[in-house]
């Protein structure tokens, strides 16, 4: 959805679990990855995406919290992070098919953007801050909902933030101030970062929708359910596509759900430890328009990692039920 950044690597994310495999240099259990986030100067927070060109360090396949996601009409989902001397830059871009939002101040409960930052990973120096984009003709205007959640506050929370609607949605562009954290922005800094995109197409909030960054979204009273992104002078790789093993009913199941690009390229399931191949499968455009591959492995989950090409693909793993087990 974001056109931009490097694409010569697939980054795999996944759902819920008790550890993430990182490729690359080999499976680790219980490491988490670092993404690159780069500067960038002259941004203007006006809502608009012109003046970040192919920059940021992009995500561009969002996810629920099984891996599964809405078709693009119904809802669709990517951002960028870059940061400069002032603060941590967001851009979210979003496709969705109904504008349904809060009447009251719960912006969290309908549509909108939820977004959380914190001076590291697992620090309680972090807040959260709720944006209901204004799509409505009872709200037509933006709103914000700071929610203070820092064990020191060196200053009241203060928030850039502006968007510009369309025809099928909005864009969000958003500056978290490093003085609402009391850190100094330096290159090599690891702060945390969690976003979720909320969906509701009833205007009682019934069978509502959220995909999410972090596999787990309960980083507003958990901390640990960010991802530490590290500031640097170059963007990492984007994030492509999203893995996630599910284990249920005496079943694993593998959902990959890849962006559009990746379409009809071979997804291997193998062995961690072995190497042996597990299944194999290429990404196919299901209706809807999503690029997916499906896997179904013997239970119980044993230790594997997902590749495309010759990518190893960072792995998280869920075991039943949404639950926080890795830390």
């Amino acid at each position: 959805m974001i056109a931009g950044g490097s694409r010569g690597v697939a980054v795999l994310t996944a759902c819920v679990g008790a550890a993430f495999l990182w490729g690359g240099g080999g499976a680790r259990a219980m490491s988490t990855p670092v993404f690159d986030v780069p500067r960038l100067d002259g941004i203007a927070i006006d809502g608009k995406a012109d003046d970040w060109g192919a920059l940021g360090m992009c995500v561009n396949v969002m996810t629920d919290r099984k891996g599964y996601a809405l078709t693009i009409a119904d809802l669709d989902a990517a951002f960028r992070l870059g940061w400069n001397d002032m603060g941590l830059l967001v851009l979210v871009e979003v496709r969705d098919d109904k504008a349904v939002e809060a009447a009251g101040g719960d912006l969290w409960s309908r549509d909108g953007v939820e977004m959380f930052v914190a001076a590291t990973r697992a620090s309680r120096q972090y807040y959260q801050v709720v944006f209901a984009p204004g799509r409505e003709a009872e709200h037509p205007e933006l709103r914000t909902l700071p929610l203070d959640k820092r064990q020191d506050r060196p200053q009241d929370l203060v928030v850039q933030s502006a968007r510009t609607r369309s025809e099928n949605g909005y864009t969000l562009e958003v500056l978290l101030p490093w003085k609402n954290l009391g850190v100094t922005p330096r290159v090599g800094l690891e702060p945390a970062f969690q976003l979720y995109v909320n969906d509701a197409d009833s205007p009682d909030g019934a069978g509502g929708y959220q995909v999410i960054w972090y596999p787990y979204n309960q980083a507003h009273h958990d901390p640990n359910a960010m991802y530490p992104i590290r500031l640097a002078q170059k963007a990492g790789p984007p994030v492509t596509a999203v893995a996630t093993g599910y284990e249920h009913d005496g079943k694993v199941e593998v959902t990959v759900l890849a962006e559009r690009e990746l379409a009809r390229r071979t997804v291997a399931i193998c062995d961690a430890a072995t190497g042996r191949s597990l299944a194999r499968g290429r990404l196919k455009v299901e209706k809807g328009g999503r690029v997916v591959a499906r896997f179904e492995l013997p239970s119980p989950m044993t230790e594997w990692n997902a590749l495309i090409g010759k990518d190893t693909l960072p792995v998280v793993k869920q075991t039943g039920d949404p639950h926080f087990a890795a830390f």
